[in-house]
């Protein structure tokens, strides 16, 4: 049996950091939907729902 795949929002204003969050999380299975302002950020959040908020 499968793990549930997870929804992550990933909020970082440096974009190689964010990049490398994103394809680390990716390579565990994660969807990944990044923000780079804490504003964008919620609005990922409001709309995506996700598991997780980074």
């Amino acid at each position: 049996m499968s793990e549930p795949n997870l929804t992550v929002v990933v909020i970082e204003d440096d974009k190689q950091i964010r990049r490398f969050v994103r394809s680390t999380l990716e390579a565990q299975g994660m969807t990944v939907f990044e923000a780079e302002t804490g504003q964008q950020g919620l609005r990922e959040a409001a709309f995506r729902l996700p598991d997780l908020i980074v």
